[in-house]
Order: C-alpha cells, then structure tokens, then sequence
C-alpha cells in the first residue's frame, strides 16, 4: 500500500513552486510511472523515484523520460504513431502538410515527447479512473456484509453503507443522505448501473457477485486495470484497421471497418472446462446452411449420453449415422440408444436444418483448434449474463448482420448468396475475395468511451494468475 500512498499524497503537494511546463512535465511522468508500476510491480525499483522526484533542471528531467521510455519498450509498448499537441490533438505524422512539419521541428519539446510515449488516446481516461480508484485506496473500505440477497423495497442497516460505495465508485450521481435502511428506487437505480458496469444482470438484486464487485478493493481494481490497459494497447497495436474482435470474458464482438465501429454482438463462449483459446487470424470463408461433423470428444461428452436417455435423439436432431467406412448407417432408434451405452463405432454429422448446433452460419478461418464463429438454434441463452456454456467455439447474435455485411463487403458474386438463402437444406461455402481478420482476446477491465471503468469476471482465471500479460 506504500505505493499508492506514494502516489495519492504527490496529488496534494503544492507544485507552485516549480514552472508550469516543468510542473506538467513531471505531473505526466508521475502519471505514466504510476500506471506502470501497478501493471509490473518488477518496475517499482526503477521507477519509484520519479514519483518523489520534483528536480526541474533539464539533465534531471531528461534522464527521468528516458527510464520510462525503457520501461514502455521493456513491456513491448510502441510510441504514439501520431504526434500529440499541448492539448491532446493527434497529428498524422504520416501527412507532409505545413502543420507537421511545423510540430515535427518542435520533437524536442520534453511534453510533447512524454505524450508520445503514451501508447494511444486511451492513456488519459484509463489515467483518471486510475487516481479515483488510488484515492479511494486511502480511504476506509469496510465489507459490506449481507446475509442473503438484498431487493428493492427491502430494509437492512447496510444499505447506507451500499448507497456510500456506490456513490464513491460514480454509480450514483448524487451523495445520498441515507438515514433510513430502506433499499428504494434511486438505490436501485444506481444497483442497476453498478451491475452493468460489472457484466453482471441488471435487476437491482444484490446478491453474491454483486455483493464481491462492491467489495472489491480499490488498488486491486486499479492494478486489474492498469494491467489490462497495457495487454489491451499491445494487442491493439497488431490490430487492422478493418477486424473482428471477439473479447472473450466480456461475452462480446466487435466489427470495426476503417477504425470505425460498425456492430457489436453478445457472444457465448467456451466454459471454462472447455476454454475458447487465443486466436490470431483472418476468416476466408463462410458457410451458409454448415453441417456439423461432430468431433469425437463432443460426441461422447454431449451427444452420446442424450442417446443414452433418448434413442430417437439422433432422428429428431436432424442426424446422419456414418460407419468408419463411409457408409451410412440406417438403424432403429433402439439400436442406436444400445449402442450408445457401449462404444459406439460410429460418426455423427447433423444435417443442415433447424435444430443444427451450427445454426445458419458459420464463419471459417484457419486455426489449431478447429474454433469458428457460427450461429445457433438456442438463441434465449444471449440473455444469460454468464455466457461460457460452449465447447470452445464462439456462438454470435448478430451473425445474420456479420454474414450479410461479410456478403456485401467481401463476395464475388452476391446473388448466388441471394439464391442460396432461399435453400435452407443446400449446404454451400462462399470464398471470401478479400480475408478479413479475426483476433480473440481476454480482456477484464477497461475505460469505456465515457470514461466509465468496466470490469468482467475472470471467467477462466487467467488475468488472476498474470498469464495475459506474461504470455504477450
């Protein structure tokens, strides 16, 4: 906690003393230094000083830029492609206008060099939420403790201390004289908005997951997001500037087509026995009406024991019986319910249909893992808020929209897509004329772009264990 005490209490010293540039210049190494320490504490030795350091002469100030200058190297940072003025403007320093090279000449300028360090505009929003959350470090943060789940209209004596936190973490606008212990409707509303932010249903019941996001420390959300900051930065800067982005603890995908954001979708992704890996590719193929050969694994894990219970399972789902041979295998429903409960000798493909797991669409793009982006026929599970109940492969909402705007944008020939949407039982694959590339991510915190820190659960414990930004 030394280390936040460190930062909080340089907030409150008097910088009157020191020359506005040179008060700025090291307000943003201070700034910088802060986010870096909390993401890879190995940096606190190196750069702990420059939170203490007030030494305004040019040597002192230009060996304090160049430690963080390594520092954001060491963690595979890139400096701002753009060039940034006083206030914020990036300048394309791929353009030769009078404008560039009239900041380029001033590259000497320490700020202006500090501020490309940083490695995209989302430095100064992630920066505000991080000196919240370390002043909130400083304050007392009791558990709040509640002995079954809280709803609108309840009474308990901890709803104060509730109505407090929320308000503190930017939840509620207004600092709430709560006198009562009555949980009502503007407490709600701020429960809601707390639970949004969380991931978490929106039904204003504070129950167990609500209960540990509001008793979350500040610094471990603040290391969350300082560390998340940094994987999210480098992996961005690999990104095109048209992808699919798929972030898998969020249960989200993005389009985005020339830096611009087209769509987003809710997602359902592996459970975490069955995790949806790291991906890094470029989809060149979607198929409309997709059979599904079953893998041997999900068939024995998923499928088998529903034949067990049900041995008309296979012939109600649409399935076809194959031998080793490749010859297909035309059997009664009882035959197939005993053999099930053996070893069962036999493949599996569903033909297209309704109830195909693989739904109308499937994208393809080369990976080890033989994972894809596909519809499904169980579209209520899109309002579960824990959306890792699949076998790895990610299940999009919004596939008719990715697969039409894939059609316009990357087909040959979009009338025989047309066409092909009118045979629901035709089974056909479109080669894209141009690959669009796909990344899949593990992102559990972020500032959004009003500035609002989301947080996701670390559905498969790899954030808690450092491994994201280990494995970078």
């Amino acid at each position: 906690m030394a280390r936040v005490y460190w930062i909080c209490l340089l907030c409150l010293v008097n910088l009157a003393a020191l020359g506005a540039e040179d008060a700025y210049s090291r307000q943003l190494m201070r700034d910088q230094a802060s986010l870096l320490i909390l993401a890879e504490p190995s940096l606190e030795v190196e750069l702990s000083p420059l939170l203490r350091n007030f030494d305004t002469d040019t040597k002192s100030l230009e060996l304090d830029y160049l430690k963080l200058k390594n520092a954001w190297r060491q963690l595979g940072m890139q400096s701002n492609p753009g060039y940034l003025d006083r206030s914020g403007n990036t300048i394309d320093n791929s353009s030769e206008t009078a404008e560039w090279a009239h900041h380029q000449a001033a590259a000497s300028d320490l700020n202006s060099r500090l501020i490309a360090l940083e490695p995209n505009d989302r430095f100064l929003n992630t920066m505000n939420r991080l000196r919240h959350l370390l002043w909130l470090a400083e304050q007392p943060w009791p558990p709040i403790v509640l002995n079954g789940l809280l709803r609108p209209g309840d009474s308990h004596t901890e709803v104060a201390a509730i109505a407090k936190r929320l308000w503190l973490l930017g939840d509620m606008e207004v600092e709430s004289g709560y006198a009562l212990s009555r949980y009502d409707d503007e407490l709600a509303r701020g429960v809601k908005a707390f639970q949004h932010r969380h991931g978490l249903k929106q039904d204003a019941v504070i129950g167990p997951k609500t209960l540990y996001w509001l008793n979350l420390a500040p610094e471990t959300r603040a290391t969350r997001l300082a560390k998340d900051y940094l994987v999210q930065s480098r992996e961005r800067q690999t990104l095109p500037s048209t992808y699919v982005l798929v972030n898998i603890p969020a249960f989200d995908l993005e389009l985005v087509d020339d830096g611009e954001a087209l769509m987003h979708s809710r997602v359902i992704v592996g459970k975490p026995t069955r995790k949806t890996p790291f991906i890094q590719s470029e989809i060149s193929a979607v198929v409309v009406n997709p059979s599904w050969r079953v893998p041997r694994r999900l068939m024995r894990l998923d499928v088998l024991p529903k034949v067990r219970k049900d041995g008309s399972y296979l012939s109600r789902k649409g399935f076809i019986v194959w031998s080793r041979e490749g010859e297909e295998v035309k059997e009664t429903d009882d035959f197939f319910q005993s053999a099930a409960a053996g070893k069962f000798p036999y493949l599996l493909e569903q033909r297209p249909g309704p109830d195909n797991a693989l739904g109308r669409f499937k994208l393809h793009f080369a990976n080890d893992d033989n994972v894809y982006l596909h519809d499904t026929p169980d579209k209520h599970l899109f309002d579960e808020p824990m959306r890792a109940l699949s076998s790895g492969c990610v299940r999009v909402e919004k596939i008719n929209e990715l697969s039409a705007w894939l059609a316009n944008e990357r087909l040959a020939d979009p009338r025989r897509w047309q066409q092909t949407l009118q045979t629901p039982q035709t089974t056909r694959w479109f080669t894209l004329k141009e690959r669009l590339p796909v990344h899949f991510v593990y992102w559990t915190s972020w500032v959004d772009a009003e500035g609002r820190a989301q947080f996701r659960e670390d559905i498969y414990g790899f954030a808690q264990n450092n491994q994201i930004l280990a494995a970078k």
